[in-house]
């Protein structure tokens, strides 16, 4: 029995259960018992107890083994996470609905799990980099099975995708756009950095082949969010690591010049604009429209945080407090009016959404941490720190965060990751 236990608690295992749940959580939620579309029964909730058992394991095994948990640095942040649980937590106060608080409060608490758990188990680094190789490759196919066959994806797709996630896949399919929240282009450093240390010619292809597929995803994808993350991403990875190896920078740059010219062309010819028309804001809805309302939602956000400073208006409640919103339940019109509907439930800008729902003071502290990562990223990055990976992590945590400065960050997959990639650096 004792050889059992010490089997279940050892390293290796927890670190194969912690990356099962971290797979799980980088593609799309799908339900396992698919005739029983219930949101207990995803490969997201697999996620959530798979970790929520990891982190009373960590804690027990510390506990009896009287040991720290992590690093002097690992304990910094994981109070860093108390204290922004706790402005989370305070705003359930001024809460309208305590239903919507507490859906999206559980996307905060399980986060701090995965930070716990990664912080937890440092030796699993690089073995988180080959689940994000793998979960892009995977992500790879389930767009283009999005792009090539709509029809046949919709159908099945009805099925097996969690429901609430299918609905702002399909209504981004009638807008033109793919949307999968996967995070692709945080993977872009890691491919940098691999092309450095593999020098063999059908290695180097191959990683080749691998940022081919992130940038063709994106750019078929019709985001810009997504188009400035792949351009930070593919930027500073390629002045950070490659330095004076002219081979590779010109397979790189070669790679993303033939990506962008055959995915206009197949746009053009499927849809008649590409996301060259997007990033030209040639359509005045969806290119002109869209900046416009982020504009006024901003200034909604500010109001709300000037009227509730200390707690904000609470974790899901944004859209509560919105003068003369119809409460009425969801529109039946069309994918036009559900569009507008979901997209008024938040203000689309991390600093607008953290005000807005928890305050002013929360904001403050917000802005702090971030500052003090900046700080923190630029010593490793500038320095001499000759740890590659430590960097490429640096790039894919920021590449990640220009997501949220034009995008509801209110799901498990992006919280989960800011907090376990900042644990890897």
């Amino acid at each position: 029995m004792k050889q059992k236990i010490k089997l279940l608690t050892r390293e290796s295992f927890l670190e194969k259960l912690f990356l099962l749940s971290l797979f799980l959580i980088k593609l799309p939620s799908i339900y396992i018992f698919f005739p029983i579309r219930s949101a207990l029964l995803t490969t997201h909730s697999i996620a959530r107890i798979v970790v929520l058992v990891l982190f009373v394991v960590i804690v027990v095994k510390q506990f009896l083994g009287k040991k720290a948990p992590f690093t002097k640095k690992g304990k910094l942040l994981f109070g860093i996470f108390l204290v922004y649980l706790a402005f989370q937590s305070i705003s359930v106060f001024p809460a309208i609905s305590l239903g919507s608080f507490l859906y999206r409060y559980k996307d905060v608490v399980f986060p701090g799990l995965f930070l716990f758990v990664a912080l937890g188990l440092p030796k699993a680094r690089k073995k988180i980099i080959f689940v994000f190789l793998l979960t892009t490759a995977i992500s790879f196919f389930y767009q283009m099975f999005i792009f090539w066959a709509t029809g046949l994806f919709q159908s099945l797709a009805k099925v097996f995708i969690y429901e609430p996630h299918f609905e702002l896949v399909e209504i981004n399919i009638q807008r033109a756009r793919i949307f999968v929240e996967t995070y692709d282009e945080i993977v872009v450093p890691f491919l940098f950095v691999l092309a450095m240390k593999y020098k063999k010619p059908k290695q180097r292809i191959l990683i080749l082949l691998g940022f081919l597929l992130i940038a063709s995803t994106t750019l078929f994808s019709n985001f810009r969010t997504r188009m400035l993350m792949l351009a930070f991403a593919f930027l500073a990875s390629f002045i950070l690591f490659l330095g004076r190896k002219i081979l590779i920078r010109a397979g790189f740059l070669f790679s993303l010049v033939v990506v962008v010219y055959f995915t206009a062309i197949i746009l053009n010819e499927i849809f008649g604009f590409s996301f060259i028309d997007r990033l030209t804001f040639q359509n005045k809805r969806e290119d002109v429209g869209t900046i416009l309302v982020r504009s006024k939602n901003l200034d909604k956000a500010t109001e709300i945080g000037l009227a509730f400073p200390f707690t904000g208006a609470g974790l899901g409640n944004y859209e509560d407090y919105l003068s003369g919103r119809n409460m009425n339940g969801k529109s039946q019109f069309s994918w036009i009016d559900r569009e507008s509907e979901i997209a008024s439930t938040n203000p689309h800008n991390i600093f607008a959404q953290v005000v807005s729902e928890t305050g002013i003071i929360s904001l403050l502290f917000y802005v702090g941490v971030l500052g003090y990562f900046a700080k923190e990223d630029s010593r490793i990055i500038f320095g001499k720190q000759k740890d590659q990976y430590a960097k490429a992590f640096i790039i894919s945590f920021w590449t990640l965060f220009i997501y949220a400065l034009f995008n509801p960050t209110t799901t498990l997959p992006y919280n989960s990751l800011f907090w376990i990639l900042r644990a890897m650096i």
